[in-house]
């Protein structure tokens, strides 16, 4: 016999059939985590400073760009990649 349960992901409810969540169900929750992350990431501007400046120091150190025409370039990058407002 199976066994109909509600399976919310991405707070979208859904009925599943079976005990089993699929690699699709995995990925789903695991990119809405990724997002959640990336968010709460750019929402701290001394974090990504300080990764930011370490990762110019070991990757581009000399640059004529500045550190904070880089942060903002990727913060745009993330915030436009994961549609964040």
């Amino acid at each position: 016999m199976t066994t109909v349960a509600d399976v919310t992901l991405d707070g979208k409810a859904r009925t599943y059939e079976g005990r089993e969540l699929t690699t699709f169900d995995v990925i789903e929750c695991a990119k809405t985590l990724e997002q959640q992350a990336i968010e709460a990431f750019v929402a701290r501007p001394r974090t990504t400073e300080g990764l930011v400046r370490s990762w110019l120091a070991s990757n581009r150190n000399g640059s004529d760009t500045t550190r904070q025409e880089f942060e903002e370039a990727v913060r745009r990058y993330l915030m436009t990649r994961w549609s964040i407002r």
